[in-house]
């Protein structure tokens, strides 16, 4: 009888577990896009020198098209040697966010 009931109890315990669910109090979504600062083109010479130079070590054989900015972070659009368009995000201190 009391292996009945010590093995009832473990199933009804593992089952609950299961089911649980996890609740938190992080939001559901990231900041709506309107509340995100826009990028505006800016001139290739006004990109502070860590941007550049860890965009020069990264990508040595591209072409730049544009250089954008919010004013925190930098976009470089750029061609490859493909002739693909893509862009690289950086913080002003040189580092690749994106």
């Amino acid at each position: 009888m009391k292996t009945t009931f010590l093995a009832l109890a473990m199933i009804l315990g593992m089952s609950s577990v299961a089911m649980a669910q996890v609740v938190t109090n992080e939001p559901t979504s990231q900041e709506p896009v309107e509340n995100v600062a826009e990028f505006n083109v800016i001139e290739l010479s006004a990109l502070p020198a860590p941007v550049k130079a860890a965009f020069d070590t990264e990508f040595p054989n591209v072409t730049i098209k544009e250089v954008q900015s919010n004013g925190v972070e930098f976009k470089i659009l750029y061609t490859n040697e493909a002739g693909e368009e893509l862009f690289a995000q950086y913080n002003s201190n040189g580092e690749r966010v994106q």
